[in-house]
This record gives structure tokens, sequence and C-alpha cells, in this order.
């Protein structure tokens, strides 16, 4: 398979870490109120399939706004659809208002629930990164040269689980970054780490200097953060001015890394950390709200 880019991704081997079954239909005057309201059903060969009509699978889209929060909301959705008989008698609107709010309590989903998906904060500009992609994600360090078409795709496979929370820290990292670079500031990499992904990332401004340099300064880091963090996964970006155009101060040249691999004791970079404790910016862990009402 080849997409709009040129590259080549062979979807026969990749094993999906979760499945959702969604049945997507067209209302039609001749289905009754209560078979349209109906969310789904156990199918003894596939397992539970969704029933979602057009309209409201795109107000799902357009309200839980990232692949991570909809995935989330069709696990949410089927366990309380299989734990609840008269889930079918509420509209999918308060349904989504429930899982904003109270996923975890025994209360069953009621017309009220409306209101709470319209008090949903829902601004993009606050956690979207698809336009900052759609700009720097053409500069791929391919860390494995064996799997070069691969290396754009698991970076994207990466961001698509971030939760908007989680997208919303990594964009501030991501200006961040940009920040530093444009001023030419000496300082220490900042980094971020989910323990729910096993996964950290590594922010790094990166000086004029030579590209190979450059390089060879993004990977040395992106190493001892995986390491430092005895994660499985580390994204890194280095960002340094683009010297083609000095005047630009929105022109910069980002650098992309994608490691993979169980983590293991390294005696080179574990003795290097241990003389240089402070070699990053100092991390902390924060509790994130995941949604926030008016």
């Amino acid at each position: 398979m080849f997409n709009r880019r040129g590259q080549e991704l062979d979807l026969s081997r990749i094993s999906a870490e979760t499945t959702h079954l969604v049945a997507i239909y067209e209302a039609s005057p001749l289905i009754s109120d209560r078979t349209f309201l109906l969310k789904g059903r156990v199918s003894q060969r596939v397992g539970f399939v969704h029933f979602i009509s057009e309209g409201d699978y795109q107000a799902i889209c357009m309200t839980l706004q990232t692949p991570m929060e909809v995935s989330q909301y069709l696990c949410f959705r089927e366990m309380y659809v299989l734990r609840d008989p008269k889930s079918h008698e509420v509209s999918e609107k308060a349904l989504v208002g429930k899982y904003l709010t109270d996923t975890d309590d025994v209360l069953d989903a009621c017309d009220e629930h409306e209101f709470i998906t319209d008090r949903l904060i829902n601004d993009p500009e606050e956690f979207s990164v698809s336009r900052m992609l759609h700009e720097y994600l053409e500069r791929l360090r391919l860390y494995d040269a064996n799997q070069e078409s691969l290396q754009y795709h698991k970076i994207l496979s990466v961001l698509a689980k971030l939760k908007r929370n989680v997208m919303k820290q990594f964009k501030q990292r991501f200006l961040w970054v940009m920040d530093k670079a444009s001023a030419a500031e000496a300082c220490l990499p900042s980094r971020m780490m989910l323990p729910y992904m096993d996964c950290c990332f590594l922010f790094l401004p990166l000086e004029h200097v030579e590209e190979k340099a450059r390089i060879r300064l993004l990977e040395r880091y992106a190493l001892l953060c995986k390491q430092d963090l005895r994660s499985r996964l580390c994204l890194g970006i280095g960002v340094s001015k683009n010297y083609r155009a000095p005047n630009d101060p929105t022109s910069f040249l980002v650098h992309w890394i994608h490691l993979e691999g169980e983590w293991e004791p390294h005696a080179e970079r574990d003795a290097y950390l241990s003389k240089n404790p402070d070699c990053f910016r100092k991390t902390r862990g924060i509790e994130l709200g995941l949604y926030e009402l008016n």
C-alpha cells in the first residue's frame, strides 16, 4: 500500500492493539425510533458491533477530536451498552455526555447528560498539532535505515495515541523548543514521559551547526533520554533556526527520531547518566484533567 507521499506501508504486518467494529448507517424514516436508537449487539462470530448513525458518528468525531479519545469512548460505549439494557433508550449525545464526566459511575445515562456535551470546552487551538505536523513532519532522521518507509508512520502512530491533555503539553513543549532555537539560547532539553504508552518525548534546541552534527546530537540525547526514563519508546524532536532564512522568525529545521525497543541496561549510557545527572531539565509528575466544561 502506498500513500500520497509515495511511502509504502505493509498493513498485513501490523497488529492492532485495539479493534472496534462499527456499523455506520444512514437513518431512514422507515426505521422505527427504537431500532434507530439501538446502540449495538453481540455477534457470536465477531463479538460486539457498534451501531451508530452517520450523523451521530460525525458528531462524535467533532466532539472527541483525537483518535485516542474516539477509541476510548467506543471502549466505554461497549462496556456501558453491555451493562445497561436501557442504554438504547438514551441519545448518543447523552451517552457522550456521560462519558465526559462519570465513566465509572454506576448511575444510568439520562437526557440531562446531553447538556454536559454542550458544556465541553472544545478549542482545537489549545491541543491540536495538525497544522504544526503538516509543516514540520517532512524532515525525518531515520534511525533504523532498514525500515525507512515506516518511520513516518511510526511517528504518526505515536502522536495519534495522545489524549488532548497530553497533546496540549506536547504542543507547549514544541513551541518552547522553537522559541529557544529562535533565540539561540543555550538550555537543557525538555522531556515528558507517558506511562500509559511506555513512551518518552525529547525536545532539543539545536545550534546552527552542520546537519550531521545536529543529527548526532539528537540521536545521543534521545538514546540517553530513553535509557534514563527506562521507556520502550522514545520520540525525539530537534529544532534549529533555518540558516537559509535567517531573517524569518518562523522558519525552522526540525529533525525527528523514533526509537523503539525493550529497555535493558547499557554500560556506557548508564555510566554517563550517573556522572551527569543534570543533563536534562528536571521532570515532575502531574495529574492532567482530560476534559474541561464551562
